[in-house]
């Protein structure tokens, strides 16, 4: 009776070790995101800018952001790239804003490393007469990460049989202060 006793103890243990360890998990998980990806915690208040571009419209945004998304659905419709295949470094958003491509996965990024895969399967076939990459100029806010992003992101355009960025052309670019904001659009055509 004594030793099930212990058994019951050590088991009524068990619970709250396990929601322990979840909740220091989910915490350490939190501080990462928001090391990785720190444009997501603009307090509410600098919030004050409204989008004006589908699919945010009227959704408060921090006056450079809103700035961004106008920037890149005009870049969009300026390029004529509704139908393009196009590819986004590390940035689902901009892809979004831009075209909503589905050439590729939307994040192209190492946090997500099967999305490169999905650029060597969607050019199998070779790669597409017309191809647009939207390249920010801070990947990530770790720069080891964001290297390695870009070289698996230029390995994977190799097994399309391109040489990025030597066969890209800029087409359009977005500068700003904060890097976060500051975007290239290249362009490659198998007719140059």
């Amino acid at each position: 009776a004594e030793r099930a006793g212990r058994r019951v103890s050590a088991a009524r243990l068990v619970a709250p070790l396990a929601v322990g360890v979840m909740l220091v998990q989910g915490g350490l998980h939190v501080r990462g995101e928001i090391t990785e990806h720190p444009y997501r915690i603009a307090p509410y208040a600098q919030q004050t800018e409204p989008a004006t571009t589908p699919p945010l419209d009227g959704l408060l945004l921090e006056p450079e952001a809103a700035a961004w998304a106008g920037w890149l659905a005009e870049s969009g419709e300026t390029l004529d790239a509704e139908d393009v295949p196009t590819i986004a470094i590390s940035s689902p958003a901009a892809l979004l804003l831009f075209n909503a491509s589905d050439y590729a996965s939307p994040w192209v990024a190492v946090n997500w490393g099967v999305s490169f895969l999905s650029i060597e399967r969607s050019c199998a076939e070779g790669a597409p007469e017309r191809l647009l990459i939207l390249e920010p100029e801070q990947l990530t806010a770790d720069p080891e990460r964001a290297a390695e992003t870009r070289d698996r992101f230029v390995d994977a355009i190799a097994a399309c049989g391109l040489d990025y960025p030597a066969d890209f052309e800029v087409v359009d670019a977005r500068e700003s202060d904060d890097p976060r904001w500051a975007i290239t659009v290249r362009e490659y055509r198998s007719d140059r």
